[in-house]
Protein backbone atom coordinates (compact mmCIF):
# COMPACT_ATOMS: atom_id res chain seq x y z
CA UNK A 1 0.00 0.00 0.00
CA UNK A 2 2.83 2.39 0.90
CA UNK A 3 4.49 1.68 -2.44
CA UNK A 4 1.24 2.37 -4.30
CA UNK A 5 0.80 5.65 -2.43
CA UNK A 6 4.34 6.71 -3.35
CA UNK A 7 3.73 5.88 -7.00
CA UNK A 8 0.44 7.78 -6.96
CA UNK A 9 2.14 10.80 -5.42
CA UNK A 10 4.96 10.71 -7.99
CA UNK A 11 2.40 10.42 -10.78
CA UNK A 12 0.42 13.36 -9.40
CA UNK A 13 3.52 15.56 -9.16
CA UNK A 14 4.58 14.59 -12.68
CA UNK A 15 1.10 15.44 -14.00
CA UNK A 16 1.08 18.86 -12.34
CA UNK A 17 4.59 19.63 -13.60
CA UNK A 18 3.67 18.61 -17.12
CA UNK A 19 0.48 20.70 -17.15
CA UNK A 20 2.31 23.75 -15.77
CA UNK A 21 5.09 23.35 -18.35
CA UNK A 22 2.61 22.98 -21.22
CA UNK A 23 0.76 26.02 -19.94
CA UNK A 24 3.98 28.03 -20.18
CA UNK A 25 4.79 26.70 -23.65
CA UNK A 26 1.28 27.53 -24.90
CA UNK A 27 1.10 30.96 -23.26
CA UNK A 28 4.29 32.22 -24.94
CA UNK A 29 3.09 31.89 -28.56
CA UNK A 30 -0.42 32.89 -27.48
CA UNK A 31 1.05 36.07 -26.00
CA UNK A 32 2.69 36.83 -29.36
CA UNK A 33 -0.51 36.01 -31.26
CA UNK A 34 -2.75 38.29 -29.18
CA UNK A 35 -0.08 40.99 -29.24
CA UNK A 36 0.00 40.91 -33.05
CA UNK A 37 -3.79 41.10 -33.18
CA UNK A 38 -3.78 44.16 -30.92
CA UNK A 39 -1.16 45.93 -33.05
CA UNK A 40 -3.18 45.17 -36.18
CA UNK A 41 -6.41 46.35 -34.56
CA UNK A 42 -5.01 49.84 -33.93
CA UNK A 43 -3.61 50.07 -37.45
CA UNK A 44 -5.62 51.52 -40.36
CA UNK A 45 -7.89 48.77 -41.69
CA UNK A 46 -11.26 48.31 -43.33
CA UNK A 47 -14.47 47.37 -41.53
CA UNK A 48 -14.22 43.83 -42.94
CA UNK A 49 -10.67 43.48 -41.64
CA UNK A 50 -11.77 44.77 -38.22
CA UNK A 51 -14.50 42.12 -38.13
CA UNK A 52 -11.98 39.39 -38.97
CA UNK A 53 -9.61 40.68 -36.27
CA UNK A 54 -12.49 40.69 -33.78
CA UNK A 55 -13.24 37.04 -34.54
CA UNK A 56 -9.54 36.14 -34.21
CA UNK A 57 -9.42 37.92 -30.85
CA UNK A 58 -12.45 35.95 -29.66
CA UNK A 59 -10.74 32.69 -30.63
CA UNK A 60 -7.57 33.77 -28.82
CA UNK A 61 -9.51 34.69 -25.69
CA UNK A 62 -11.30 31.33 -25.77
CA UNK A 63 -8.00 29.47 -26.09
CA UNK A 64 -6.55 31.47 -23.19
CA UNK A 65 -9.62 30.67 -21.09
CA UNK A 66 -9.21 26.98 -21.89
CA UNK A 67 -5.52 26.96 -20.93
CA UNK A 68 -6.31 28.78 -17.66
CA UNK A 69 -9.13 26.37 -16.84
CA UNK A 70 -6.94 23.30 -17.32
CA UNK A 71 -4.20 24.80 -15.14
CA UNK A 72 -6.72 25.79 -12.45
CA UNK A 73 -8.06 22.24 -12.52
CA UNK A 74 -4.66 20.87 -11.44
CA UNK A 75 -4.37 23.55 -8.75
CA UNK A 76 -7.73 22.68 -7.21
CA UNK A 77 -6.35 19.27 -6.28
CA UNK A 78 -4.04 21.14 -3.89
CA UNK A 79 -5.92 23.96 -2.10
CA UNK A 80 -2.65 25.66 -1.13
CA UNK A 81 -1.67 26.21 -4.77
CA UNK A 82 -4.71 28.31 -5.71
CA UNK A 83 -5.21 31.47 -3.68
CA UNK A 84 -7.58 34.43 -3.70
CA UNK A 85 -5.85 37.82 -3.80
CA UNK A 86 -8.04 40.69 -2.65
CA UNK A 87 -7.12 44.08 -4.10
CA UNK A 88 -9.11 47.29 -4.72
CA UNK A 89 -11.33 46.66 -7.78
CA UNK A 90 -13.72 48.84 -9.75
CA UNK A 91 -16.78 46.60 -9.47
CA UNK A 92 -18.90 48.00 -12.28
CA UNK A 93 -15.95 47.81 -14.67
CA UNK A 94 -15.57 44.07 -14.03
CA UNK A 95 -19.27 43.42 -14.64
CA UNK A 96 -19.40 45.49 -17.83
CA UNK A 97 -16.28 43.85 -19.27
CA UNK A 98 -17.75 40.39 -18.65
CA UNK A 99 -20.94 41.34 -20.49
CA UNK A 100 -19.03 43.01 -23.32
CA UNK A 101 -17.21 39.78 -24.20
CA UNK A 102 -20.47 38.16 -25.33
CA UNK A 103 -22.22 41.05 -27.07
CA UNK A 104 -21.08 40.00 -30.57
CA UNK A 105 -22.10 36.37 -29.95
CA UNK A 106 -25.56 37.50 -28.82
CA UNK A 107 -26.05 39.61 -31.94
CA UNK A 108 -24.96 36.73 -34.17
CA UNK A 109 -27.57 34.42 -32.56
CA UNK A 110 -30.35 36.99 -32.30
CA UNK A 111 -30.18 36.65 -28.52
CA UNK A 112 -30.86 39.83 -26.56
CA UNK A 113 -28.35 40.81 -23.88
CA UNK A 114 -30.66 42.71 -21.58
CA UNK A 115 -29.45 46.06 -20.17
CA UNK A 116 -27.34 45.48 -17.08
CA UNK A 117 -29.08 46.05 -13.76
CA UNK A 118 -26.55 47.17 -11.16
CA UNK A 119 -28.52 48.42 -8.18
CA UNK A 120 -26.65 50.69 -5.76
CA UNK A 121 -23.22 49.20 -6.36
CA UNK A 122 -20.27 50.82 -4.56
CA UNK A 123 -17.53 52.15 -6.79
CA UNK A 124 -14.60 50.20 -5.34
CA UNK A 125 -14.46 46.97 -3.32
CA UNK A 126 -11.79 44.58 -2.07
CA UNK A 127 -11.92 41.35 -4.06
CA UNK A 128 -10.01 39.15 -6.49
CA UNK A 129 -11.20 40.84 -9.67
CA UNK A 130 -9.61 38.28 -11.99
CA UNK A 131 -11.34 35.34 -10.27
CA UNK A 132 -14.67 37.14 -10.13
CA UNK A 133 -14.28 37.90 -13.83
CA UNK A 134 -13.50 34.23 -14.52
CA UNK A 135 -16.70 33.12 -12.76
CA UNK A 136 -18.83 35.69 -14.59
CA UNK A 137 -17.38 34.72 -17.98
CA UNK A 138 -18.06 31.04 -17.30
CA UNK A 139 -21.68 31.69 -16.28
CA UNK A 140 -22.43 34.17 -19.06
CA UNK A 141 -20.68 31.92 -21.60
CA UNK A 142 -22.93 29.01 -20.68
CA UNK A 143 -26.02 31.22 -20.75
CA UNK A 144 -25.25 32.48 -24.27
CA UNK A 145 -24.19 29.03 -25.48
CA UNK A 146 -27.39 27.28 -24.41
CA UNK A 147 -29.79 30.04 -25.52
CA UNK A 148 -30.84 29.90 -29.18
CA UNK A 149 -33.40 32.68 -28.89
CA UNK A 150 -34.68 34.92 -26.14
CA UNK A 151 -32.47 36.75 -23.65
CA UNK A 152 -29.51 36.64 -21.30
CA UNK A 153 -29.14 39.04 -18.35
CA UNK A 154 -26.69 39.94 -15.60
CA UNK A 155 -28.02 41.55 -12.41
CA UNK A 156 -25.94 42.72 -9.46
CA UNK A 157 -27.19 44.31 -6.23
CA UNK A 158 -25.46 45.57 -3.10
CA UNK A 159 -26.77 45.24 0.45
CA UNK A 160 -24.80 47.11 3.16
CA UNK A 161 -24.17 45.05 6.32
CA UNK A 162 -21.84 47.24 8.36
CA UNK A 163 -20.04 50.54 7.84
CA UNK A 164 -17.55 49.20 5.28
CA UNK A 165 -18.94 45.73 4.55
CA UNK A 166 -21.75 44.52 2.32
CA UNK A 167 -23.16 41.66 0.26
CA UNK A 168 -22.84 41.55 -3.51
CA UNK A 169 -25.63 39.42 -5.02
CA UNK A 170 -25.12 38.39 -8.65
CA UNK A 171 -27.68 36.70 -10.92
CA UNK A 172 -27.03 35.35 -14.42
CA UNK A 173 -30.30 34.38 -16.09
CA UNK A 174 -31.19 33.01 -19.52
CA UNK A 175 -34.23 31.78 -21.43
CA UNK A 176 -32.40 28.81 -22.95
CA UNK A 177 -32.84 25.06 -22.93
CA UNK A 178 -32.80 24.69 -19.15
CA UNK A 179 -31.52 21.68 -17.21
CA UNK A 180 -33.15 18.27 -17.09
CA UNK A 181 -33.12 16.30 -13.81
CA UNK A 182 -30.49 13.95 -15.31
CA UNK A 183 -28.17 16.84 -16.15
CA UNK A 184 -28.65 18.41 -12.71
CA UNK A 185 -27.39 15.25 -10.99
CA UNK A 186 -23.89 15.74 -12.42
CA UNK A 187 -23.98 19.48 -13.11
CA UNK A 188 -20.89 20.37 -11.06
CA UNK A 189 -18.80 17.34 -11.95
CA UNK A 190 -15.58 17.69 -13.92
CA UNK A 191 -15.95 17.41 -17.70
CA UNK A 192 -19.71 16.99 -17.33
CA UNK A 193 -21.86 18.22 -20.25
CA UNK A 194 -25.13 16.37 -19.98
CA UNK A 195 -25.63 13.71 -22.66
CA UNK A 196 -23.45 13.24 -25.75
CA UNK A 197 -25.88 15.11 -28.01
CA UNK A 198 -25.44 18.28 -25.95
CA UNK A 199 -21.66 17.94 -26.10
CA UNK A 200 -21.70 17.48 -29.89
CA UNK A 201 -24.06 20.37 -30.52
CA UNK A 202 -22.71 22.99 -28.13
CA UNK A 203 -19.08 21.97 -27.55
CA UNK A 204 -17.05 23.01 -24.51
CA UNK A 205 -14.94 21.20 -21.92
CA UNK A 206 -17.38 20.74 -19.04
CA UNK A 207 -15.02 22.55 -16.66
CA UNK A 208 -16.71 25.95 -16.34
CA UNK A 209 -19.31 25.26 -13.67
CA UNK A 210 -17.03 22.99 -11.66
CA UNK A 211 -14.28 25.65 -11.56
CA UNK A 212 -16.76 28.44 -10.88
CA UNK A 213 -18.21 26.66 -7.86
CA UNK A 214 -14.75 25.87 -6.47
CA UNK A 215 -13.54 29.46 -6.96
CA UNK A 216 -16.62 30.89 -5.26
CA UNK A 217 -16.12 28.51 -2.34
CA UNK A 218 -12.57 29.87 -2.00
CA UNK A 219 -14.15 33.34 -1.88
CA UNK A 220 -16.56 32.22 0.83
CA UNK A 221 -19.88 31.55 -0.90
CA UNK A 222 -21.86 28.93 -2.84
CA UNK A 223 -23.00 28.87 -6.47
CA UNK A 224 -26.73 28.03 -6.63
CA UNK A 225 -29.29 27.73 -9.42
CA UNK A 226 -32.93 27.30 -10.35
CA UNK A 227 -34.05 25.90 -13.69
CA UNK A 228 -36.98 24.71 -15.76
CA UNK A 229 -36.36 22.50 -18.82
CA UNK A 230 -37.20 24.35 -22.01
CA UNK A 231 -37.61 27.72 -20.28
CA UNK A 232 -34.21 28.67 -18.94
CA UNK A 233 -31.81 28.70 -15.98
CA UNK A 234 -30.81 31.16 -13.29
CA UNK A 235 -27.41 30.94 -11.52
CA UNK A 236 -26.78 33.15 -8.50
CA UNK A 237 -24.33 33.72 -5.65
CA UNK A 238 -23.77 36.23 -2.83
CA UNK A 239 -20.29 37.47 -1.86
CA UNK A 240 -19.48 39.34 1.32
CA UNK A 241 -17.01 42.09 0.43
CA UNK A 242 -15.33 45.03 2.12
CA UNK A 243 -15.30 48.49 0.64
CA UNK A 244 -11.87 49.63 -0.56
CA UNK A 245 -10.36 52.70 1.06
CA UNK A 246 -8.51 53.75 -2.11
CA UNK A 247 -10.34 54.42 -5.35
CA UNK A 248 -9.19 52.72 -8.54
CA UNK A 249 -9.59 53.91 -12.09
CA UNK A 250 -12.53 52.68 -14.13
CA UNK A 251 -10.70 50.89 -16.94
CA UNK A 252 -13.74 50.79 -19.18
CA UNK A 253 -14.06 54.56 -19.26
CA UNK A 254 -10.36 55.36 -19.44
CA UNK A 255 -8.99 52.88 -21.98
CA UNK A 256 -9.69 52.44 -25.66
CA UNK A 257 -7.88 50.98 -28.66
CA UNK A 258 -6.14 54.36 -28.97
CA UNK A 259 -5.61 55.65 -25.40
CA UNK A 260 -4.48 59.25 -24.85
CA UNK A 261 -0.88 59.70 -25.98
CA UNK A 262 1.61 61.58 -23.84
CA UNK A 263 0.52 60.20 -20.45
CA UNK A 264 3.32 57.61 -20.45
CA UNK A 265 5.42 59.22 -23.16
CA UNK A 266 9.22 58.68 -23.14
CA UNK A 267 9.16 56.00 -20.43
CA UNK A 268 12.39 54.01 -20.83
CA UNK A 269 11.52 50.32 -20.61
CA UNK A 270 13.72 47.24 -20.86
CA UNK A 271 12.01 44.08 -22.21
CA UNK A 272 13.82 40.89 -21.13
CA UNK A 273 12.76 37.67 -22.87
CA UNK A 274 14.71 34.94 -24.64
CA UNK A 275 12.07 34.95 -27.39
CA UNK A 276 12.91 37.62 -30.02
CA UNK A 277 9.30 37.42 -31.20
CA UNK A 278 7.89 38.30 -27.77
CA UNK A 279 10.41 41.13 -27.37
CA UNK A 280 9.54 42.61 -30.75
CA UNK A 281 5.77 42.47 -30.26
CA UNK A 282 5.83 43.96 -26.74
CA UNK A 283 8.22 46.67 -27.93
CA UNK A 284 5.93 47.56 -30.82
CA UNK A 285 2.99 47.81 -28.43
CA UNK A 286 4.97 50.11 -26.13
CA UNK A 287 6.03 52.26 -29.07
CA UNK A 288 2.39 52.92 -29.98
CA UNK A 289 2.15 54.69 -26.60
CA UNK A 290 5.34 56.69 -27.36
CA UNK A 291 7.45 54.78 -24.84
CA UNK A 292 11.12 54.05 -25.56
CA UNK A 293 11.60 50.28 -25.22
CA UNK A 294 14.80 48.27 -25.67
CA UNK A 295 15.18 44.48 -25.69
CA UNK A 296 17.48 42.01 -23.98
CA UNK A 297 17.50 38.33 -24.95
CA UNK A 298 19.40 36.87 -21.97
CA UNK A 299 19.48 37.16 -18.21
CA UNK A 300 23.20 37.97 -18.01
CA UNK A 301 22.86 40.82 -20.52
CA UNK A 302 19.78 42.10 -18.67
CA UNK A 303 21.65 42.34 -15.33
CA UNK A 304 24.42 44.42 -16.91
CA UNK A 305 22.00 46.79 -18.63
CA UNK A 306 19.85 47.18 -15.52
CA UNK A 307 22.95 48.28 -13.59
CA UNK A 308 24.19 50.61 -16.32
CA UNK A 309 21.01 52.61 -16.94
CA UNK A 310 18.15 53.99 -14.85
CA UNK A 311 15.11 52.41 -16.50
CA UNK A 312 11.56 53.42 -15.65
CA UNK A 313 10.50 49.75 -15.71
CA UNK A 314 11.83 46.31 -16.64
CA UNK A 315 9.55 43.60 -18.05
CA UNK A 316 11.18 40.28 -17.13
CA UNK A 317 10.41 36.72 -18.24
CA UNK A 318 11.13 34.00 -15.67
CA UNK A 319 11.90 30.95 -17.78
CA UNK A 320 15.10 31.67 -19.73
CA UNK A 321 18.11 29.44 -20.47
CA UNK A 322 21.35 29.72 -18.45
CA UNK A 323 20.34 32.71 -16.28
CA UNK A 324 16.63 32.59 -15.42
CA UNK A 325 14.44 35.41 -14.18
CA UNK A 326 14.76 34.53 -10.48
CA UNK A 327 18.56 34.70 -10.76
CA UNK A 328 18.31 38.07 -12.52
CA UNK A 329 16.18 39.47 -9.68
CA UNK A 330 18.44 38.17 -6.90
CA UNK A 331 21.74 39.22 -8.53
CA UNK A 332 20.40 42.65 -9.49
CA UNK A 333 19.06 43.38 -6.00
CA UNK A 334 22.31 42.17 -4.40
CA UNK A 335 24.30 44.53 -6.64
CA UNK A 336 22.21 47.63 -5.94
CA UNK A 337 22.20 46.99 -2.20
CA UNK A 338 25.99 47.07 -2.28
CA UNK A 339 26.31 50.03 -4.63
CA UNK A 340 23.45 52.13 -3.28
CA UNK A 341 21.99 52.72 -6.76
CA UNK A 342 18.31 53.56 -7.09
CA UNK A 343 16.20 50.45 -7.62
CA UNK A 344 14.54 49.90 -11.00
CA UNK A 345 10.95 48.53 -10.76
CA UNK A 346 10.66 44.99 -12.17
CA UNK A 347 7.40 43.64 -13.60
CA UNK A 348 7.51 39.89 -14.14
CA UNK A 349 5.74 38.94 -17.38
CA UNK A 350 5.72 35.17 -17.68
CA UNK A 351 3.90 32.00 -18.64
CA UNK A 352 4.74 30.55 -15.21
CA UNK A 353 1.44 31.25 -13.46
CA UNK A 354 1.77 29.05 -10.37
CA UNK A 355 0.99 30.54 -6.97
CA UNK A 356 4.44 29.46 -5.79
CA UNK A 357 6.17 31.52 -8.51
CA UNK A 358 3.94 34.51 -7.88
CA UNK A 359 4.52 34.50 -4.11
CA UNK A 360 8.27 34.06 -4.52
CA UNK A 361 8.51 36.99 -6.95
CA UNK A 362 6.51 39.32 -4.72
CA UNK A 363 8.49 38.24 -1.66
CA UNK A 364 11.72 39.07 -3.50
CA UNK A 365 10.40 42.59 -4.07
CA UNK A 366 9.21 42.81 -7.69
CA UNK A 367 6.75 45.58 -8.58
CA UNK A 368 4.16 43.42 -10.39
CA UNK A 369 3.52 39.84 -11.52
CA UNK A 370 1.65 39.42 -14.84
CA UNK A 371 0.70 36.20 -16.64
CA UNK A 372 1.14 35.82 -20.38
CA UNK A 373 -0.65 36.71 -22.48
CA UNK A 374 -1.33 40.11 -20.95
CA UNK A 375 -3.82 42.43 -22.64
CA UNK A 376 -2.86 45.90 -23.79
CA UNK A 377 -5.33 47.46 -21.34
CA UNK A 378 -3.58 45.95 -18.31
CA UNK A 379 -0.14 46.90 -19.60
CA UNK A 380 -1.17 50.48 -20.21
CA UNK A 381 -2.83 50.71 -16.79
CA UNK A 382 0.32 49.36 -15.11
CA UNK A 383 2.52 51.96 -16.82
CA UNK A 384 0.06 54.78 -16.13
CA UNK A 385 -0.15 53.97 -12.41
CA UNK A 386 3.63 53.77 -12.19
CA UNK A 387 4.03 57.10 -13.99
CA UNK A 388 1.46 58.90 -11.86
CA UNK A 389 2.53 57.55 -8.45
CA UNK A 390 6.18 56.70 -7.89
CA UNK A 391 5.32 55.83 -4.28
CA UNK A 392 4.03 52.50 -5.61
CA UNK A 393 7.62 51.32 -6.13
CA UNK A 394 8.71 52.07 -2.54
CA UNK A 395 8.80 49.13 -0.10
CA UNK A 396 8.55 49.75 3.64
CA UNK A 397 9.16 47.11 6.33
CA UNK A 398 6.93 48.07 9.27
CA UNK A 399 7.94 46.39 12.53
CA UNK A 400 5.31 46.21 15.30
CA UNK A 401 4.00 43.81 17.96
CA UNK A 402 0.52 43.91 16.46
CA UNK A 403 1.35 42.16 13.20
CA UNK A 404 -1.94 40.32 12.75
CA UNK A 405 -4.37 43.11 13.58
CA UNK A 406 -2.46 46.38 13.37
CA UNK A 407 -3.13 48.73 10.48
CA UNK A 408 -0.15 50.92 9.46
CA UNK A 409 -0.60 54.66 9.92
CA UNK A 410 -2.64 56.34 7.22
CA UNK A 411 0.43 57.97 5.71
CA UNK A 412 1.93 54.58 4.90
CA UNK A 413 -1.09 53.64 2.81
CA UNK A 414 -0.63 56.44 0.30
CA UNK A 415 0.62 54.10 -2.39
CA UNK A 416 3.62 52.63 -0.60
CA UNK A 417 4.07 48.87 -0.49
CA UNK A 418 4.00 48.07 3.23
CA UNK A 419 4.74 44.73 4.88
CA UNK A 420 3.91 44.43 8.57
CA UNK A 421 6.20 42.21 10.62
CA UNK A 422 7.01 41.42 14.24
CA UNK A 423 10.59 41.86 15.44
CA UNK A 424 11.28 38.11 15.39
CA UNK A 425 10.96 37.93 11.57
CA UNK A 426 12.91 41.08 10.78
CA UNK A 427 16.27 39.49 9.99
CA UNK A 428 14.76 36.91 7.61
CA UNK A 429 12.52 39.40 5.81
CA UNK A 430 15.20 42.07 5.57
CA UNK A 431 17.75 39.61 4.21
CA UNK A 432 15.50 37.88 1.65
CA UNK A 433 13.88 40.94 0.08
CA UNK A 434 14.73 44.51 -0.86
CA UNK A 435 13.51 47.48 1.18
CA UNK A 436 13.58 51.26 0.87
CA UNK A 437 12.81 52.06 4.51
CA UNK A 438 12.34 50.33 7.87
CA UNK A 439 9.88 51.77 10.40
CA UNK A 440 10.26 50.38 13.95
CA UNK A 441 7.25 50.89 16.21
CA UNK A 442 7.64 48.63 19.26
CA UNK A 443 6.40 49.18 22.82
CA UNK A 444 9.67 47.87 24.25
CA UNK A 445 12.43 50.36 23.45
CA UNK A 446 15.12 47.78 24.23
CA UNK A 447 13.57 45.46 21.63
CA UNK A 448 13.31 48.36 19.18
CA UNK A 449 16.99 49.21 19.69
CA UNK A 450 17.94 45.56 19.24
CA UNK A 451 15.93 45.48 15.98
CA UNK A 452 17.79 48.52 14.62
CA UNK A 453 21.15 46.97 15.51
CA UNK A 454 20.07 43.69 13.92
CA UNK A 455 19.31 45.42 10.60
CA UNK A 456 22.60 47.33 10.64
CA UNK A 457 24.52 44.14 11.45
CA UNK A 458 23.04 42.36 8.41
CA UNK A 459 24.07 45.33 6.23
CA UNK A 460 27.58 45.32 7.68
CA UNK A 461 28.11 41.59 7.18
CA UNK A 462 26.82 41.63 3.60
CA UNK A 463 28.42 44.90 2.60
CA UNK A 464 25.12 46.61 1.81
CA UNK A 465 24.47 50.34 1.86
CA UNK A 466 22.28 51.24 4.86
CA UNK A 467 18.57 51.77 4.30
CA UNK A 468 16.85 54.56 6.21
CA UNK A 469 15.38 53.57 9.59
CA UNK A 470 12.71 55.50 11.50
CA UNK A 471 12.13 54.69 15.17
CA UNK A 472 9.55 55.75 17.73
CA UNK A 473 11.06 56.24 21.21
CA UNK A 474 11.09 58.49 24.24
CA UNK A 475 13.25 61.60 24.09
CA UNK A 476 15.42 60.36 26.96
CA UNK A 477 16.70 57.40 24.90
CA UNK A 478 17.39 59.14 21.61
CA UNK A 479 21.17 59.05 22.05
CA UNK A 480 21.25 55.23 22.02
CA UNK A 481 19.22 55.09 18.80
CA UNK A 482 21.45 57.72 17.20
CA UNK A 483 24.56 55.67 17.99
CA UNK A 484 22.85 52.62 16.42
CA UNK A 485 22.56 54.63 13.18
CA UNK A 486 18.83 55.33 13.28
CA UNK A 487 18.09 57.99 10.64
CA UNK A 488 15.05 59.55 12.31
CA UNK A 489 13.77 59.34 15.87
CA UNK A 490 10.17 60.38 16.47
CA UNK A 491 8.00 60.78 19.53
CA UNK A 492 4.90 58.57 19.65
CA UNK A 493 2.67 61.62 19.70
CA UNK A 494 3.90 62.74 16.27
CA UNK A 495 1.13 63.49 13.79
CA UNK A 496 0.58 62.08 10.32
CA UNK A 497 1.85 65.24 8.63
CA UNK A 498 5.26 65.14 10.35
CA UNK A 499 5.59 61.41 9.81
CA UNK A 500 4.69 61.89 6.15
CA UNK A 501 7.37 64.54 5.76
CA UNK A 502 10.01 62.36 7.40
CA UNK A 503 9.11 59.31 5.29
CA UNK A 504 9.12 61.36 2.08
CA UNK A 505 12.45 63.02 2.93
CA UNK A 506 14.20 59.73 3.63
CA UNK A 507 12.73 57.91 0.61
CA UNK A 508 13.70 60.69 -1.80
CA UNK A 509 17.18 61.18 -0.35
CA UNK A 510 20.05 60.52 -2.72
CA UNK A 511 21.06 56.92 -1.93
CA UNK A 512 24.71 57.73 -2.69
CA UNK A 513 24.74 60.36 0.04
CA UNK A 514 24.73 57.70 2.75
CA UNK A 515 28.03 56.21 3.88
CA UNK A 516 28.84 52.59 4.46
CA UNK A 517 28.48 51.49 8.09
CA UNK A 518 31.80 51.00 9.80
CA UNK A 519 32.13 48.11 12.22
CA UNK A 520 33.70 50.28 14.88
CA UNK A 521 30.67 52.59 15.03
CA UNK A 522 28.04 49.88 15.26
CA UNK A 523 26.98 49.30 18.86
CA UNK A 524 26.05 45.62 18.89
CA UNK A 525 24.42 43.98 21.88
CA UNK A 526 26.86 41.26 22.94
CA UNK A 527 24.06 39.27 24.53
Amino acid sequence: IVDLLKRANISSVAKDTFVALMSHEIRNPLNALLGCLHILSISPCSNEQKEILSMANCCGDFLLSLVSSVLDLTRLDDPTSLAIHEVPCHLKSILLRAVGIFENQCRAKAVTMLPCNFNGLPETVMCDGDRLMQVLVNLLGNAVKFTEKGHVSLTATWKPIQHRTGELSVIVEDSGIGLTPEVQEKLFERFSQGDSSVARKYGGTGLGLYLSRQLLRLMGCELRYTTEPGKGTKFFFTLQLNLAEAKVQDKESKFSDKPPLGLIQDMQILVVDDSPMNCKILSRMLQTWQCRPESSLSGSDAIQRMLQQDWDLVFLDLQMPEVDGFTVIRQYYESIRKSGRARVPIAVLTGNTTEEDRSLCLDLGVYAFLAKPVCAENLYQLLLELKQNQNRTKRILYVTEYESIFTPPAILRQGYIVLVSNHERVETLFTNSVWDLVLVDLDSESTALSTVKQVREVELIRGWKPVPIICFCASSNQEQFTRARCDAILDRTVGDIQLAGTVHELLTRNPNSTTKIEESTLQLDQT
